[in-house]
């Protein structure tokens, strides 16, 4: 069986550093912090596997997001020119193939 690993999302450099986020601490959470050390972004994964059924083959949801405190996301916002946009990625792949 072939399970393919999750992207870490980063927030682009420049940005953090404009915000004043800090860096994660190595072998915590992706989450960048503000001066009073509350995360300001960040990363979230999931993966659910399902059961096999007898007659269902089973499936695995998986994904990644970036969640934003509201005043870092009024900040940001702020900061463009142009509107933000959600970006959305959706990869289908049948469980039986082997290439995976």
């Amino acid at each position: 069986m072939h399970l393919s690993s999750i992207s870490d999302l980063v927030p682009f450099p420049p940005l953090l550093h404009r915000l004043s986020l800090s860096t994660p601490i190595p072998g915590g959470p992706l989450a960048w912090l503000d001066q009073d050390g509350r995360p300001g972004i960040a990363m979230r994964s999931w993966r659910r596997i399902g059961d096999r059924d007898s007659d269902v083959e089973s499936y695995v949801l998986e994904g990644c997001d970036l969640l934003v405190r509201p005043d870092m996301f009024d900040r940001v916002r702020a900061m463009c020119r142009h509107p933000i946009r959600e970006g959305r990625q959706v990869h289908r792949q049948d469980l039986a193939d082997p290439t995976g």
